[in-house]
């Protein structure tokens, strides 16, 4: 279903890994962390009466890819820099996997959606799962917009380097 990957960053003040995750952004498409879901849908017709089916086996294949950040640390590191990354990068592994959550939920309401679907002529049922499948992914996509914009893509939920001022 899903993997997580990470990439190098190297650094051992707050500037230092500052920059390498700057670099890494440039490298990563602007982001330092990422979420990718890709979905295939599957089905079935099974055959009722003369002129009517309906949809047999709905499966959903999912797979979500996260990246993120993976600090090599060096030796000796100050302690509040190793606890500012364990709590960036907590959040920002909470950001990533609440797209996972997103793409999960939505693919199991298009299962939920196509298993109601009734009686209709084959071509007619085709038809109907292939827009249902449309906007279903339309309605994953503006969520996962959506949580990007509500978190400013997880600054606001602590996902934001270098970490604010602890007072």
């Amino acid at each position: 279903m899903g993997s997580t990957q990470t990439y190098a960053v190297t650094g051992g003040t707050i500037s230092e890994i500052g920059a390498s995750l700057r670099r890494s952004a440039q490298a990563e498409g602007g982001f330092v962390g990422h979420y990718e879901a890709r979905w295939r849908y599957r089905y079935d017709f099974s055959p009722i009466g003369q002129s009517g089916c309906r949809l047999a086996n709905v499966r959903i294949d999912l797979h979500s890819t996260i990246r993120i950040p993976q600090w090599e640390r060096p030796a000796p590191v100050a302690d509040s820099v190793a606890a500012a990354w364990q709590r960036y990068i907590d959040a920002l592994d909470d950001h990533e996997r609440e797209h996972e959550r997103i793409a999960v939920n939505v693919a199991g309401d298009l299962v939920y959606a196509l298993e109601q679907l009734r009686e209709l002529s084959c071509e007619q049922l085709r038809v109907e799962a292939e827009r249902r499948a449309r906007e279903f992914s339309n309605r994953m996509q503006e969520a996962q917009l959506q949580l990007d914009r509500d978190t400013r893509h997880g600054a606001a939920t602590g996902a934001a380097w270098p970490p604010p001022a602890r007072s």
